[in-house]
Parts: structure tokens; C-alpha cells; sequence
């Protein structure tokens, strides 16, 4: 009898714990919020992890959020494309009175790389298509171009085959101009339905597809290297003046959005968050780009430029190496080559004395040499170069070239700066025996400047000069000291 009772009284407990613990997992199951992973977290700064990039907001702080990506590279690629699903609420906003922090384990950050996406909208979860002109058809493989848990990665398994030709989606046909650069739909609706006709392999289906996806593609590429030191345990980040709102992914940590107004100033219309910052190609090669800079001291015919690099250097999927070369009076002209190469090489006919840039892309490829190859100086001409000094500086000054001959003459003027001026024949009789070339510098700073003349053994220099123009002889120059 005792023992029974003991029985009965220790199962009277394990029935009691049984409920109890039944009772929690229930509070659990029926209070747990499934979209808790999808909110932005705000942490204080003594709470910042080492390595990792903030948004502040305020006096919080939001970490950047990581978004799936086509494919990695640390260059500009139009072929690469990033997206969000669910966890588009993650990447938090960035106003333009606020930074970025960064917190780190070294006194010393190097320049940092912010690669902006371009908001491509919604489409089903398709990426790296391409349209297969021959066949009509947009071809993909679900294996690697589809989206893991969204409907188009659902919707076109398919144990027939692996390789997927869209034939129609509303009863259009397909055509090139749906796909991007980035073998994503475009011109789709959020959570549109649309039917797809297609192929798997020979095998024909049809698919009732929603666009549940969010695309972003590599637009622009920026250094930053405009850095605060603060005295609360982190960098104080500062972006280019004028940038403009958009997507932004920075040092391939994660995404923030940028918004070019206050927090408090919100607009009144849609924000667009496709609006270029660079005006043109030549001013995005020139923000992030290897360069070099030569300098010209004579005219030439022919001239090349021509870069030696590691091909195996060029990670972007694209495997495009570009050349601009920009010549002293501004004028760029930009050439591009295939990675496999190893060369890319610039031509122009014509040259001329002075300062030249030349920037190359990808910025993190090795280039092992750059040689300035050109022809013989105007084609045998001799060159001869005089130099002028002035200790002070003067206005009105024109600097004369006097020759004998009627045999082509050019002659140019290089300051300390390696700008350079074309002198120029003056209106003379054709009959005179003597020629004289000069310019005129309304205004000469102090300073040693360089002549050098090319002509042919039919001419003879008889010197430099200079001399001060009536006009402004008497006008004196009144230094202003702050």
C-alpha cells in the first residue's frame, strides 16, 4: 500500500510537469511573431560589433543588410544584379543629415568602395537570362538563374529538365527588350500574376508566375575616403556632396537606402532613385580607376598608349578592360578590350605637348606596364627648345619667335604646369624673308617657361623674345595679402 501510494503521488508530479511544459510551449507557439527576423533592429553605440557598418539614425544605429547577389567582384558590372524578398524591410534608410559609422580594430581605413544598384522594380525571380535570337525563346536554367522560395522558383522545376525557354507571358511573345543587362524581366508589377508559356526541354508547360521579387542592379561605382574620427568608439563615414538617392551596397558588406533629403523634410512626390550622379562615362572612369599621368614635351603623329595586365586579375563577369585617355586641353577619347587580351592599347593621330591622363578599368586588376609608343617627332623635323624666366608677374607679355624660310614652323610654350600654348604665325607680308610666331598672355605668372620649336633643315630660328603690348605696358600689379 505504501508503495502504491508513492507511485500515484510521483505520477501526480510528472503529469503536472507534463502540463506545465505543454502549457509554455503553447504561450510560445501562439505569442511568437514570424516576421520578427524582418525588423530593423536598433542598437547603441556602445554596442557596435567591430567590422561592420552602421547607418545612424538619430541616436541609434542600423547595421547595413546583406541582400543575395548574381554573382561577387569588386568592379562595376552591369551583368550583376542583387534582390530582396522578405527581408526588404532590413535595409535601413540613410538621411542625408546623418553618417554612416564604422567601427574597427585598426587605427588606419583605407579608402572604401560604395557600389550603387539601380531599382529595377519587381519581377518573378529570374536573373542571368538571355534571349536566344535564333529560337525566339528567353533561356534560362533553373539550377543557377532562379530564386530559391519565391514563385518562379517554384513554378519551373521541372524533372524533365534543368533549361527553361519562355516562349509568351500574357500571351505576348517574348523578345529581347524584355530582358536587362542583368538577364532580369523587366516592366513586370509587384505581385503581379502573370501566365508563362514554356519549354523544358521539349517538354511544353504553362505557369502562373508572381512578380515577388525586388531587383536592384550594379549602376555606379564610388571611393570614399572622407573619414571622421569621433571620440564614441567608431568612424564617422562621409558621402560625396550631391549624391543622389538610391540603393546603395557599401564595401560589399551590405545595402543601405539613401535618401538626399532630412528626415524631417520628407517630399512631397515619389523619391526616384534612379537619377545618375556621374554626367557622363568619362566622369565614372575618372572617380574609380587605376591612372597614370605622362607628359608630353613635343608633337607627335601616331601615338599609342598601351597597358600590359593580368588577365587573370580581371574578376567581373563581363571580362571588359577599358582605356580613357585624356589629353592636355580636356579631350578624352576611351577604348575597350576583352580580358584575354593582356593589352589594351589607345591610338590617336595626333598629339600634343603637355600634361596626359590615362585611367583604366577594372581599378583592382594588376597592370604590369603602360609605354607611350609614338612616331618620329613631325616627321624628321629637328627640334629645338629655349627657355624664358620672369622673377615676377607681369600682364601684357607677348613671347616672339623669329625665323628664316618658308618651310612649315610649329612651335609651343610649356609653364611649370605643363599647360601649353600653340604660338602662331602673325599677318605678315609673304614676301618677308623673316617670320615671326608669338602668343599673348594677357596675364603671366612668375615663373620659368619652356619653347620648343620643331622646323625643317629649309628653315633657320634666329631666337625666342618677349616683349611687353602697349596696352597694358603701365598697368601695375597690386598683390593682395590676407
Amino acid at each position: 500500500m505504501k508503495m502504491t501510494g508513492h507511485i500515484k503521488k510521483w505520477t501526480m508530479i510528472m503529469l503536472l510537469c507534463i502540463c506545465s511544459f505543454s502549457v509554455t510551449g503553447c504561450e510560445q507557439e501562439i505569442f511568437q511573431d514570424k516576421n520578427a527576423r524582418y525588423r530593423l533592429k536598433a542598437v547603441d553605440d556602445d554596442d557596435l560589433e567591430t567590422n561592420t557598418y552602421y547607418v545612424k539614425d538619430g541616436t541609434k544605429f542600423y547595421q547595413v543588410h546583406e541582400l543575395q547577389q548574381s554573382h561577387g567582384g569588386s568592379e562595376l558590372d552591369v551583368t550583376k544584379c542583387s534582390w530582396a524578398t522578405e527581408d526588404e524591410q532590413l535595409i535601413p534608410a540613410f538621411y542625408a543629415n546623418e553618417l554612416i559609422a564604422y567601427a574597427s580594430n585598426k587605427a588606419d581605413v583605407e579608402t572604401i568602395r560604395m557600389e550603387r544598384y539601380k531599382d529595377c522594380g519587381y519581377s518573378i525571380g529570374v536573373y542571368g537570362a538571355s534571349f536566344e535570337s535564333g529560337s525566339g525563346y528567353i533561356s534560362f536554367q533553373t539550377s543557377s538563374n532562379t530564386i530559391k522560395k519565391t514563385s518562379a522558383g517554384t513554378s519551373f522545376v521541372n524533372d524533365k529538365s534543368n533549361n527553361i525557354l519562355i516562349e509568351t507571358i500574357n500571351g505576348t511573345h517574348v523578345n529581347e527588350t524584355m530582358l536587362n543587362e542583368a538577364g532580369m524581366i523587366t516592366g513586370m508589377e509587384k505581385d503581379g500574376v502573370y501566365e508563362i508559356t514554356y519549354y523544358a526541354g521539349t517538354y511544353y508547360g504553362t505557369a502562373m508566375v508572381t512578380a515577388d521579387t525586388h531587383f536592384f542592379q550594379s549602376y555606379e561605382m564610388y571611393a570614399l575616403d572622407d573619414f571622421d574620427m569621433t571620440k564614441n568608439g567608431y568612424i564617422a563615414i562621409r558621402l560625396p556632396a550631391g549624391l543622389k538617392s538610391g540603393y546603395y551596397n557599401i564595401d560589399g558588406e551590405g545595402f543601405f537606402k539613401y535618401l538626399d533629403f532630412k528626415k524631417a523634410e520628407s517630399p512631397s512626390e515619389e523619391v526616384n532613385y534612379n537619377i545618375a550622379y556621374y554626367e557622363s562615362e568619362e566622369d565614372q572612369i575618372l572617380a574609380y580607376s587605376q591612372q597614370f599621368v605622362f607628359n608630353l614635351d613635343y608633337s607627335a603623329s601616331n601615338m599609342s598608349v598601351k597597358a600590359a595586365y593580368d588577365p587573370r586579375s580581371v574578376t567581373s563577369a563581363s571580362g571588359s578592360v577599358k582605356m580613357m585617355l585624356t589629353a592636355p586641353d580636356g579631350k578624352s577619347m576611351i577604348v575597350s578590350t576583352d580580358k584575354e587580351d593582356g593589352e589594351i592599347i589607345c591610338d590617336m593621330q595626333e598629339s600634343m605637348p603637355g600634361k596626359w591622363t590615362v585611367n583604366i578599368i577594372p581599378q583592382s586588376m594588376t597592370i604590369s606596364d603602360v609605354q607611350i609608343v609614338s612616331n618620329e617627332v613631325e616627321a624628321q623635323a629637328t627640334k629645338e627648345v629655349y627657355n624664358l624666366k620672369f622673377d615676377r608677374d607681369m600682364t601684357g607679355v607677348v613671347i616672339t619667335m623669329e625665323y628664316e624660310g618658308d618651310g612649315d614652323v610649329t612651335a609651343q610654350i610649356t609653364d611649370e604646369g605643363s599647360n601649353s600654348y600653340d604660338m602662331a604665325d602673325k599677318n605678315e607680308s609673304m614676301h618677308q624673308t623673316v617670320h615671326t610666331m608669338q602668343y599673348s598672355f594677357a596675364y603671366l605668372p612668375a615663373g620659368e617657361y619652356q619653347i620648343s620649336v620643331f622646323h625643317y633643315p629649309d628653315t633657320r630660328i634666329k631666337g625666342v623674345d618677349y616683349y611687353l603690348s602697349e596696352d597694358v605696358r603701365d598697368v601695375e600689379i597690386i598683390t593682395v595679402e590676407e
